[in-house]
């Protein structure tokens, strides 16, 4: 279970991911929340053939706000750059809302150990990337549960 792998690997909670077709309505959304904080925006990301391993390449606009000492990523899918992905085809399947809770991992080793044990498990595969990012290299899996409606994204920094 995830809850094993992240009690036991050195990792630690890092933010909820929502899904949304419009970022602007889902901050404006978590701004009237009380103790939330500026959002801060981010353009087009383009998920090529460079850096998606498992997938297909996809674009994203993204934001991210802080509410209550929470942080949340929110994502828009632009369709148009993203057909057959899993981004897209996760939007179809479930709709907006949660999409995903993110852990982060210190140490490359623990992080490839986690995502075997998950898969072990029983976790599915809908992406992996690895994406050059202000020096370093993120390397990310979301890792769909084997119950359905739920990813859980693993990521690690070097």
């Amino acid at each position: 279970m995830m809850c094993r792998e992240v009690r036991r690997m050195g990792c630690k909670f890092e933010h909820i991911g929502i899904l949304v077709k419009n970022r602007e309505l889902a901050v404006t959304s978590l701004q009237q929340m009380p103790g939330a904080d500026e959002a801060v925006y981010v353009d087009k990301m383009n998920f090529d053939e460079t850096c998606v391993q498992v997938g297909a390449p996809f674009a994203i606009k993204g934001a991210n706000i802080t509410v209550g000492g929470v942080e949340y990523e929110i994502i828009e899918v632009v369709p148009e750059e993203s057909r057959g992905s899993y981004m897209m085809n996760r939007l179809a399947e479930y709709g907006e809302g949660l999409h995903h809770i993110a852990f982060e991992y210190d140490d490359l080793e623990e992080f490839n150990e986690a995502a075997e044990s998950l898969i072990r498990q029983g976790y599915i595969v809908g992406h992996k990337a690895s994406i050059p990012f202000m020096g370093k290299t993120a390397h990310v899996y979301y890792l769909d549960c084997p119950f359905g409606g739920l990813t859980y994204e693993i990521k690690c920094m070097v």
